[in-house]
């Protein structure tokens, strides 16, 4: 994968295949490990023409340099935040008019609930790790994989438009708009490589067939 570095972003472009179209991702870091964000990259370097660009959520007017680049998918990582604290990060809610598909993970989810009038809750100070096999059929299929899940907080609602993908102990664990093309899951795919290929590939192939 190619790297190229500038000020406030960074872009990341896998091998190149003739015939197939170029998808460009913005993947938003929302202060996320530093291991994630590479283990991220490392899955898309394997996912043909593809280019990330990755911006830090304090970027300075993160709104509109977002809808400058048009791209055709944003990523909204997980965070070292907690989206129930007073001082969580924040992002403008603009994002979500944009018209552009959207991937919350984990913390992303979160915010994403949290923006369209859901309920979170809490297992307070207690950090749940775990890894959990699923497997998904809405609104991509992904068959049987074992996927890692680092959480303080859940979703037990969504809103109406939303439909739940993934419920267990009332904990919507995975959920999507389909009228504005929004997902949003409560484990981390790039946490578990075979799993996390498996998952970004299916989205990035969903993402080209609904721009058809």
């Amino acid at each position: 994968m190619n790297i190229y570095e500038t000020k406030n972003m960074y872009f990341f472009c896998a091998p190149l295949i003739k015939g197939i179209n170029m998808i460009h991702i913005c993947i938003i870091n929302m202060q996320f490990y530093t291991n994630n964000i590479c283990d991220i990259q490392h899955i898309f370097n394997k996912i043909e023409n593809t280019v990330i660009t990755i911006f830090n959520y304090k970027t300075p007017d993160i709104l509109q340099q977002v809808k400058n680049m048009k791209p055709d998918a944003i990523i909204i990582t997980g965070s070292k935040s907690r989206i129930l604290y007073k001082n969580a990060y924040k992002l403008p809610k603009k994002l979500l008019d944009l018209n552009i598909p959207i991937l919350g993970i984990c913390y992303g989810y979160q915010w994403l609930v949290k923006k369209t009038h859901g309920t979170i809750n809490t297992f307070g100070d207690k950090f749940h790790i775990y890894n959990k096999k699923l497997e998904i059929n809405t609104p991509f299929k992904v068959s049987s994989k074992v996927y890692y899940f680092a959480h303080n907080d859940y979703i037990t609602k969504i809103h109406d438009s939303w439909i739940p993908c993934i419920v267990h102990n009332n904990q919507i664990w995975m959920a999507y708009e389909p009228t504005k093309k929004i997902i949003g899951i409560q484990f981390h795919p790039e946490k578990k490589k075979s799993s996390g290929l498996a998952f970004f590939r299916a989205w990035v192939k969903w993402i080209i067939d609904t721009k058809k």
